[in-house]
């Protein structure tokens, strides 16, 4: 089979296009020369932008040990310049899709050139359309050690039907083609098992966070509250996601016009990707429910460890998730969350905030948010600490980096 697709990469040769390899050599490839000793990883992720799976894999590949592992990224989507880091090599420029990566067969080629000429020791993707490619082409350009990733926390049942017939298909070659499957969520771990992934490689490593970056900073409080005219005596609920339906964004503008109503002048501070003025589902729904005053759309922003301390609650309405990290940034920060029950949130959470059992309930999602806005300041103070604690204990981004090394050494070593 991989001499098949071997060959039919080769074809712009055979037919005497030869001129595309030293093309796309010249134009996009950057590879980095081999560092004597050191072990090769390329990781494979979907796009470029500031989303909590690029973020977590950015995180990994400026903290591991620089003497034992050289890790780049390859961005499979169009590329934003201002996003990369010094790991970044190449965008692919594919649609996020199984079905339209081999429709872009100049992307496809550029691939499997890149991995020939860079030869890595382990190729990581991050979801089932990179996994399925990381498959094909890793195998043919003679990759030995391929791992996917799993971060998505969407339900099979809650799919679309092209979303379920990749997902079947990469379910079927997870049995015979990678070395180990690294999910970030035990919940999501046990769902892909139920539905097809082969279990015997599927190992568990959570999300982390940098405790030392993300952490209480009154200057940071302040300052922001000062720049949004929000008094400090203002109790602030905060969010930050990306714009998508199943972020739960009109869940927290229900909850917030009820608490309104009732008297409680309170602020909702969103931020994310087209979480902003120019969206009109979002700009709907505020003017539906009068909240012009009450809520503050900032878009996406880059210091989210400043702008979470601005926040007094924070509250996150979505829908699915695997391991929310934007919960743990929060938490860390010493800011205590009320959630829906999605992924490994319970867990993550435990007895220092809230969490609503039944999803899409806002009736119970606000009583859980007055039980915050009711505690005595004794008792909010005592919290934000235990957050805080909570997260240093067991997400600390060192221990992730510790657990992905060891993997890796494994893998290398196997």
């Amino acid at each position: 089979f991989y001499s098949f697709i071997r060959s039919i990469l080769l074809l712009p040769k055979i037919i005497g296009l030869s001129s595309i390899k030293s093309y796309l050599m010249k134009k996009q490839l950057k590879i980095s020369k081999n560092n004597t000793g050191l072990k090769k990883i390329v990781f494979l992720v979907t796009s470029d932008e500031k989303s909590g799976v690029e973020n977590m894999l950015r995180l990994l590949a400026d903290s591991v040990d620089v003497n034992k592992f050289s890790i780049k990224y390859v961005v499979m989507m169009n590329l934003s310049v201002q996003n990369v880091g010094n790991n970044y090599d190449y965008s692919l420029g594919v649609k996020k899709s199984i079905f339209a990566i081999f429709n872009n067969f100049h992307s496809v080629i550029k691939l499997y050139l890149y991995l020939k000429k860079f030869k890595p020791d382990i190729l990581v993707s991050s979801v089932y359309y990179a996994d399925f490619l990381s498959s094909i082409i890793g195998g043919v350009a003679g990759v030995k050690n391929i791992v996917w990733g799993i971060h998505n926390g969407v339900p099979y049942s809650d799919m679309k039907n092209k979303q379920k017939v990749a997902f079947k298909l990469v379910a079927f070659l997870s049995h015979l083609i990678p070395r180990y499957i690294i999910s970030c969520s035990y919940n999501i771990s046990n769902s892909h098992i139920d539905n097809g992934y082969d279990c015997s490689k599927l190992k568990t490593i959570q999300n982390g966070v940098d405790v030392n970056k993300f952490k209480p900073n009154n200057k940071f409080r302040e300052s922001f509250r000062r720049d949004l005219n929000i008094s400090d005596s203002t109790c602030v609920l905060g969010s930050c996601n990306r714009f998508d339906l199943n972020k739960g964004h009109k869940d927290l503008l229900v909850v917030l016009a009820s608490l309104i109503s009732k008297g409680h002048d309170r602020k909702l501070v969103l931020c994310g990707r087209l979480v902003n003025s120019e969206n009109t589902f979002l700009m709907r729904q505020i003017n539906k429910y009068n909240l012009n005053d009450h809520v503050i759309l900032l878009g996406e922003k880059q210091n989210i460890h400043e702008l979470l301390n601005i926040f007094d609650l924070y509250v996150t309405a979505s829908y699915a998730e695997a391991f929310p990290l934007t919960i743990i940034e929060a938490m860390s920060c010493g800011i205590p969350v009320v959630s829906y029950d999605v992924g490994d949130t319970q867990e993550i959470i435990g007895d220092t905030g809230w969490v609503c059992d039944d999803i899409g309930n806002m009736q119970n999602f606000e009583v859980l948010v007055n039980k915050f806005l009711e505690e005595s300041v004794e008792n909010i103070i005592q919290r934000k600490d235990l957050t805080r604690r909570r997260i240093v204990k067991y997400w600390s981004h060192e221990n992730v980096v510790q657990s992905y090394s060891s993997l890796f050494d494994t893998v290398v070593n196997y």
